[in-house]
């Protein structure tokens, strides 16, 4: 996650945010989440788009599913006259890896 970061953001002291999940049940098992904030992502949305795009093609992901949200939430399209407004996180368990992507209002990202 940290190396799908702009480039000029990579070396900034607090790239990722991280947090734990410790269920009640301990049989679930531990999820680990790391999260970049879209100013970390990238400095439009269609740039942060093309990033989400990217990193699920690395971790083998069907990306079809964040782009059906994606034109649900923006019918006029993720531009690049916007500032980013994508948050991507990766979650991971003993299970496996998923990536997340949360698209905020741009007005308040």
């Amino acid at each position: 996650l940290a190396a799908s970061a702009r480039a000029d953001r990579q070396r900034s002291r607090w790239l990722l945010e991280v947090s734990f999940e410790l269920p009640a049940d301990p049989a679930r098992g531990v999820r680990a989440k790391a999260y970049l904030a879209p100013s970390n992502v990238a400095p439009t949305e269609a740039e942060g788009h093309d990033t989400v795009l990217r990193l699920a093609a690395q971790l083998g992901l069907d990306p079809r599913p964040y782009e059906e949200l994606g034109e649900a939430i923006r019918p006029d399209g993720l531009t690049s006259e916007r500032p980013c407004s994508l948050m991507l996180g990766l979650s991971a368990t003993a299970s496996g890896a998923s990536l997340e992507a949360y698209l905020f209002d741009p007005g308040r990202a």
